[in-house]
Parts: structure tokens; C-alpha cells; sequence
């Protein structure tokens, strides 16, 4: 397949089709190839598209355009997005996957194509013989069933990380017999062997292999039956995790961190089990991912997939519990339904909410954006469906084009988490500091956010708050040393004149991870030693930023070389910046050996200092 990729197209377009039965592993193959290297150097541009059952030309089309240009607008003329398309391909090789095609309609097949001319390779898999007959009948990859010796190697390498029973032969008759089982199907092998990966009892094994759930129809179970004895023997607290996933749509790509949020709103992460549990729900995250049903995208490795059957899986385990719109599909949620989620589009009005109508107990409202910019959100959401949904638990808004918020929060008693990035908001509204529950904020992006509520001392349970990007906010607020159960604070901002002092930080004892100190200009040494910086053993990365404006009248050599001096970070610091210092020297604590963690110092624009003390000690 690789030696027809690169091959030469002047003659038209080639495409390419890899069709099998689910969980053979036609992903997994379309993967291979697009990340091969030598196919990385024959093409100027690749772009994947995840189609699945819903094949809308208009999206397909923009989701390649951006792949290409990420600066391009989303667009709802297909037309104009095919121009767009066919200038920006002119002269160019491209590769282009279209993952899991349903469509059978050879007429929309024949309009996508269209912009595509010599130079352009796509790869298509599917599970339909009669989409790669329409596509190209005479190239196609046809995925049999693994061979029982293959179907074991894929087992014994997620069971006991070896090629086969060697070395374990007290498990290789009933391994022998649940490779069987698997009936060839690598996806069933690796969740069967992924299951087994930590049980070390022949019992358990035999457990697994005479389970009545092999014996279920798939027309019954909807999904091959490895994948719901994967599920069946999960613990309970992770199959409720899996099940909560289930309102992610198809070949949606996401962040550890953003799902453990979402578990941790809804009380999922067992706290009692550990006390920092940002460090249980990242067990329960890779725990998941060791069992197979998280996977490492093949586009970004900072983000995970589930497999179209795992997602499947999901949903048959969540019942009416979780619903998601997707698509063009119509229908009202149950009245059993308590979380839900929908693919934004550039105008989500009226009409989409309607499915919402008899919703009286949702508990997770979560707009996920695959693409648009700056989209459209009808008021009727913000002023009539919001406030009637009083048992929210998580609540997002995220990248919507909304300049301000209803004052409801009073009704909305319940929030856990709120999610308003990249949005154009002045302003939080009073009623937000009504919310005692909440634990997560996230107001990263918010350009136009001009200050934090006034009364944010009463957000006693708030432990992560990210304001990054959100630049227009001169200082933080009277009272944030009250939120000591903080963990997660991206920026801590010093203004001029009234509001926190940097001496309130020693009170937030807790503070993890990622952490900034803008506003240094506006200090004094004395007051950032009481900050106590030193005794925040949880924080990794430190940022220390003075204004760029060096001519300012207060800006005072020998003031800020105090301040850095008090700054002393924890040993623990692995990454360390210092930007825009105006002293003339550095201090004598960054050469200080004790810093055996540190990876890397930045020095941005510190234009004063001419030299720098020799680094003792630590690994940057």
C-alpha cells in the first residue's frame, strides 16, 4: 500500500480502501501508513477525517481546508469551501484518510471528490463492500480474520507483555482456549488480553474463558461479545467512569484533564480512596487506557480516542442516562436522561434545543466544538433553558461568541464545574459566588474578561481556577486567600492600588502544577517573602513576570533584585521562567545546587543582567 501511495498520480486521483468486519484493525492499518515516514516526505500535506455515519460534505470539506490552512474560516457554502480547497491543493501532493465511511450514495461521493485532482492519494476504510465498490472497486485492502497463532500473539502481548506462553506456560491451555474465543478479531484480543493484563490466578482466567456473556448474539449486544466481558469485569467505580464517556461523540479527541474534571463534577472520583485526588483520577484515567478503552490519537499524542465499537459500548452501559446530539439526527432526550452533550455548528439555535424539552434533571450540559470559530448561541439557552435546569452539575459554554452571562447562578445550586473559555465576557455575574459547590473555573482565553467577582472569598470548595490568555484582568480580588482549598491557580496577578497583596499567597498552601506570578513590578521584597513561595512543594513550573515596560518611573533596580531574592522557588521546581526582570543581577539561589529537579531556565527579556551564575546541580 505504501509503494501505490508513492507512486506517481499525474494521471488523476488514487484512492485507496481498507474494508473488514468492526475491530479488525482498518484504523489501526489507515494509522501505520499515514505515519510512516517515508510517506511524511512524498507528500506536501495530509489531513484525517473521522466520517463515521454521519457524512456531511460541508464539515469533511472544512475539516481537510483547516488541516491544511488552520487560519481558514469555517464556511457552510461548499462550494466556496472547494474553491478554497482545490487553490491551496493546486501543484501540492496530498494524502488525505477518510476513516469509517458509511455513506453508500455515489452521488455524494462524487461531489467530495471533486476539488481533488493528480497529486491527491485517499485512503478510505469502511465496513461496507459496496462503499469501496463505489469509491474504487479495484483497489481495495479486504482485512480477513487473524489466524489463531496471530490472534494469540496480539493477546499474549497485552496479557503478559510477551510474543507467547513461553514463559508462562501455567496459563497457556486456557489462554489457547480464550484466543479461540476472540475469533480472530485483533480489537477482541487486545480488550481480552488488556483485561487479563493483571490477573495472575488460573481461576480467573478460567473465569473469563466460561462466561455466558461469549455466548451472547451480536445482533443482541450490538457490539462483539470480548468487548462487554472486557466492560462486565471492570470495578464498579471505572465502569462508571467508562459509562459517563459515552456522551463523547465518535472519534471525538480528548485531554486526561479534561475528562477528570468532568468526573470529578459529577462524583465520580472516589475522594475518601486517596487524599489528592488529582492523582486518583489520573489512575482511574490510565487504568482505562491500559484496558483499551482510551487510546493515544493518531493525530495529536497528547489526546485520546475511543474506538468506534468502545463508544459503542458505552452507550449500551449508559442507557437513557447519558444522550448526545449528533448530526442532523432529531429526537427529544428522556426525561431519564441526567448528562448530555452536542457537537456545536457555527448557529446553534432555537430548533437544537428542542430536544431539551422534557429534560428536568440534567446534570452535565456540554457543547463540544470539533471546528467552529466564534460560533452563534441563541439567548433562549442563556435566558429560559438555563435557569430551569436547577440540578446542574457541570455546565460549559465554551468558545461561544456570548458577551455576558445571566444572572442565574442563584438557581443553579448544584455547579461543580463551569467552562467558559474563549468567549468574550466582560464580566462574571454576583450570583456566581453563590455557588458553593463549585470546584472548577475555567475562564482561560477570556480576552475581554475584565476582573474576577468581588465576593470570590465564598467559593470555599474552588480548587481549580485557569485564567490564562485572560489578559485584560489587572489583579486578583480581596479575599482569594480564603479559597485554600485551591490546587490549581494558572496566574496569580498583582495590581497597583487596591485588591490581593502577594503576602495573601501563604495561605494558599495547596497550589500544584503550572503556576504564574504576573505584576512583580507592583512589589516589594518584603512582601514576597511572605508569600512563602518556597513551602509550595507542589508546584513544578514556576513563571515570574514583571511588566515589559522597563522606563517606568517605579521600576527600581535594586527593589526588584529584593523581590526575586524573597522569590526562592521550591527544590522540587522542574521548569523555571523569568521574564521582563529589571535588575541588574541575578540571584544566588538559581545557581543553588538544592534545584536537582529543574529541566529548564528561561530568561525572556531580562535586558539589565550581563551575566549568570554558574549552574550547580540541576539538569537544565
Amino acid at each position: 500500500m505504501i509503494e501505490l501511495l508513492k507512486g506517481d498520480t499525474s494521471n488523476g486521483v488514487l484512492v485507496l480502501s481498507i474494508v473488514g468486519i468492526e475491530g479488525m484493525g482498518k484504523t489501526t492499518l489507515a494509522q501505520l501508513v499515514y505515519n510512516d515516514a517515508t510517506i511524511n516526505q512524498s507528500f506536501d500535506h495530509k489531513a484525517w477525517v473521522c466520517v463515521s455515519d454521519h457524512f456531511d460534505a460541508v464539515n469533511i470539506t472544512c475539516t481537510i481546508l483547516k488541516s491544511i490552512d488552520p487560519d481558514s474560516r469555517h464556511e457552510n457554502d461548499l462550494n466556496l469551501l472547494q474553491v478554497k480547497l482545490k487553490e491551496k491543493l493546486s501543484g501540492k501532493r496530498f494524502l488525505l484518510v477518510l476513516d469509517d465511511i458509511w455513506n453508500e450514495n455515489y452521488n455524494d461521493w462524487t461531489i467530495l471528490r471533486s476539488p481533488f485532482g493528480a497529486g491527491t492519494h485517499i485512503i478510505v476504510t469502511t465496513r461496507l463492500q459496496i462503499v469501496s465498490s463505489i469509491v474504487d472497486p479495484l483497489k481495495a485492502f479486504h482485512l480477513d480474520k487473524l489466524s489463531d497463532d496471530d490472534c494469540l500473539s496480539i493477546f499474549t502481548q497485552h496479557a503478559l507483555k510477551a510474543r507467547n506462553f513461553d514463559g508462562h506456560l501455567q496459563f497457556k491451555e486456557i489462554g489457547e482456549k480464550i484466543v479461540r474465543r476472540c475469533n480472530g478479531i485483533p480489537l477482541a484480543a487486545k480488550a481480552i488480553g488488556s483485561l487479563l493484563r493483571t490477573v495472575k490466578y488460573h481461576g480467573e482466567w478460567e473465569r473469563i474463558y466460561e462466561s455466558e456473556i461469549w455466548n451472547l448474539p451480536e445482533e443482541q449486544c450490538g457490539i462483539i461479545p470480548a468487548l462487554p466481558l472486557s466492560y462486565h469485569h471492570l470495578p464498579s467505580y471505572l465502569k462508571r467512569c467508562f459509562a459517563y464517556c459515552s456522551i463523547l461523540p465518535k472519534d471525538y479527541e480528548f485531554k486526561e484533564k479534561e475528562i477528570i474534571l468532568l468526573w470529578r463534577a459529577e462524583g465520580l472520583l472516589q475522594q475518601k480512596a486517596m487524599p489528592q485526588i488529582k492523582y486518583l483520577g489520573k489512575q482511574y484515567f490510565q487504568d482505562l487506557v491500559s484496558r483499551s478503552f482510551f487510546q493515544t490519537s493518531s493525530k495529536d499524542k497528547s489526546r485520546f480516542v475511543m474506538d468506534d465499537l468502545i463508544n459503542d459500548l458505552a452507550q449500551v452501559v449508559a442507557g437513557e442516562i447519558c444522550s448526545k446530539l449528533e448530526g442532523d439526527k432529531k429526537w427529544k432526550f428522556s426525561n431519564r436522561t441526567r448528562h448530555s452533550s452536542y457537537i456545536v455548528s457555527d448557529y446553534d439555535t432555537v430548533k437544537k434545543f428542542e430536544a431539551f424539552d422534557q429534560v428536568n434533571f440534567l446534570r452535565t450540559f456540554l457543547p463540544l466544538n470539533m471546528s467552529v470559530r466564534w460560533p452563534y448561541l441563541t439567548n433562549v439557552v442563556l435566558a429560559d433553558l438555563l435557569p430551569r435546569l436547577g440540578y446542574l452539575r457541570m455546565l460549559s459554554l465554551s468558545g461561544y461568541k456570548i458577551t455576558e452571562l445571566p444572572d442565574v447562578f442563584e438557581n443553579l445550586k448544584h455547579l461543580r464545574y463551569l467552562n467558559f473559555p474563549n468567549t468574550h465576557i466582560k464580566c462574571l455575574p454576583d450570583s456566581l459566588c453563590t455557588l458553593y459547590h463549585l470546584e472548577t473555573l475555567l475562564l482561560n482565553r477570556c480576552s475581554k474578561l475584565q476582573r474576577l467577582p468581588s465576593k470570590m472569598e465564598n467559593l470555599v470548595n474552588l480548587h481549580y481556577l485557569d485564567i490564562r490568555g485572560a489578559n485584560s484582568i489587572e489583579r486578583m480580588p480581596f479575599g482569594i486567600d480564603k479559597l485554600t482549598k485551591l490546587q490549581r491557580l494558572t496566574d496569580f496577578i498583582i495590581g497597583e492600588g487596591d485588591g490581593c497583596h502577594i503576602r495573601d499567597l501563604k495561605y494558599l498552601s495547596n497550589l500544584r502544577g503550572d503556576f504564574r506570578l504576573s505584576g512583580l513590578e507592583n512589589v516589594n521584597g518584603e512582601d514576597a517573602g511572605e508569600a512563602k513561595l518556597i513551602e509550595k512543594q507542589g508546584i513544578d513550573r514556576l513563571v515570574l513576570h514583571w511588566s515589559e515596560k522597563f522606563e517606568k518611573a517605579s521600576r527600581n533596580k535594586e527593589i526588584q533584585e529584593w523581590v526575586l531574592d524573597s522569590l526562592r522557588p521550591p527544590k522540587k521546581i522542574e521548569h523555571l521562567v523569568i521574564q521582563n526582570y529589571g535588575g541588574a543581577k541575578f540571584s544566588t539561589w538559581i545557581a543553588d545546587s538544592s534545584f536537582k529537579n529543574m529541566l529548564s531556565l528561561e530568561l525572556r527579556n531580562c535586558k539589565n543582567c550581563k551575566a549568570l551564575h554558574r549552574l550547580e546541580g540541576c539538569c537544565c
